[in-house]
Parts: C-alpha cells; sequence; structure tokens
C-alpha cells in the first residue's frame, strides 16, 4: 500500500515539477516514501485499474449493506414513537405556519425589495 501512495506521489511530482518544486525540496528533508520503488501490476490488477477486482468488490458489498440500514419512512398505519409524533405535530405546524408565514414571508420580500431598489 505504501508503495502505491508513493509510486502516486512520485506521479503527481513529476506533472508538477517545476521550480517550484525545486525550491521546496531545499526547504524540506527528503521523504523516505519518495524514495520507495513504484509498484509493479500485480497479477489480477489491470494497469490502468487503480484498485484489485477482490477490493472493488467488498467495497461494492460493503456499500450495498450500508444501503440497507438505510431509515425507510413508516408504513400508513405504523404505531411506532416517531409515526405517533408526527401525526400530533402536524395539525400543530399546519396552525403555526398558517398563522405565521404570511407575515415572515411578506417580511422578506420587502427586504429584498428594499435591498434591490438600494442598489439602483
Amino acid at each position: 500500500m505504501e508503495e502505491i501512495l508513493a509510486s502516486i506521489k512520485r506521479i503527481i511530482a513529476e506533472e508538477n515539477d517545476g521550480p517550484r518544486r525545486a525550491a521546496i525540496d531545499e526547504d524540506q528533508p527528503d521523504d523516505p516514501a519518495d524514495d520507495a520503488e513504484p509498484a509493479a501490476a500485480g497479477p489480477g490488477i489491470p494497469a490502468s485499474s487503480l484498485v484489485s477486482d477482490a477490493a472493488a468488490e467488498a467495497s461494492r458489498q460493503a456499500l450495498s449493506s450500508l444501503s440497507g440500514l438505510v431509515v425507510r419512512d413508516a408504513a400508513p398505519g405504523d404505531n411506532t414513537l416517531e409515526g405517533l409524533v408526527r401525526d400530533l405535530l402536524r395539525p400543530m405546524l399546519r396552525e403555526w405556519l398558517d398563522a405565521h408565514l404570511p407575515a415572515i414571508v411578506e417580511a422578506l420580500v420587502g427586504r429584498e425589495i428594499s435591498r434591490l431598489s438600494d442598489r439602483n
């Protein structure tokens, strides 16, 4: 793994090589990772692939198991605490929005209009 990282660092350094790179090298001590030999592509790893097939498959399986843990909305009629709270809060939220939303929108629109008219 360290050999692969060293190889990637070397490639990036070669792409960015120039007078700026030389100035940085003079100020800082040598990194032992830069001296490592580049890793040769092993069996089962195509030259253009960044990870092996086994690593890609393991990642795919881990992500699919993680996606199975995503919380889904409760089905209608589900008697969970979350569903009960949602059902109880909905009318209260509707009442609050009916009472306060028009004033909030009016104030925000008025501020935006005055801000735009002050620019011109």
